[in-house]
């Protein structure tokens, strides 16, 4: 998960207590911090100590940016090992949450690395700045074009080419898109339009926020 915390945004990660109530399990929870550069900040175990509801906040509150991986073991066959967790995002103008969109590969032989990312609604104006955000595996990433196709509501298309430098194990990527078109609101003329992408990183499952 993307996590921020600063004085505009505080980052929650809540999720169910699911190998508990589906399969009585008890498991062994590790939440990872990581910074944008993919250096590891902060290492906590977890537990539910009061209820079936974990709500984790990354660096315990404090400023900074990065990612957050969760990782449960056990040893018994969890089954199905992946439970729904959320990160739920509250700032001044409101609240909003994501289900967790990315994965590392530890196993052998997964590979699904290429991200072809489409049914991006970008909303930019004068005020409103559209943005993405990906985090690598858990080796390096070497230095890539990514692709962005934007088409507005007139169906006018044009591509930007985005040099996107080595990224390291456990890295976060952040693109903004009026960094890379300085025209976009012009482009988009008041309405909504599309996004699609291509990127790649490296042992991890490539989708995006």
């Amino acid at each position: 998960f993307w996590f921020e915390n600063s004085k505009n945004i505080k980052t929650i990660i809540s999720f169910l207590n699911y190998w508990k109530l589906k399969n009585n399990l008890n498991v062994k929870i590790t939440a990872n911090i990581y910074s944008m550069k993919g250096s590891l900040l902060e290492k906590k175990d977890l537990s539910f100590s009061n209820g079936l509801v974990k709500n984790f906040h990354p660096l315990n509150g404090k400023i900074g940016k990065g990612s957050v991986e969760i990782k449960i073991n056990s040893d018994i066959n969890l089954r199905i090992p992946y439970a729904a967790i959320v990160a739920i995002y509250k700032t001044k103008l409101g609240i909003t949450g994501v289900h967790s969109y990315s994965r590392v590969y530890y196993e052998k032989g997964e590979n699904m690395s290429q991200g072809n990312e489409g049914s991006w609604t970008i909303r930019d104006t004068e005020k409103v700045s559209s943005f993405c955000i990906f985090h690598n595996g858990n080796k390096t990433q070497k230095a890539q074009t990514m692709r962005v196709h934007i088409q507005n509501k007139k169906n006018k298309k044009i591509t930007l080419n985005i040099k996107v430098p080595t990224i390291n194990p456990y890295g976060t990527v952040r693109i903004k898109l009026k960094h890379y078109m300085k025209d976009i609101v012009d482009f988009l003329g008041g309405e909504i339009g599309t996004a699609y992408t291509e990127h790649n990183v490296k042992c991890g499952f490539a989708r995006m926020l």
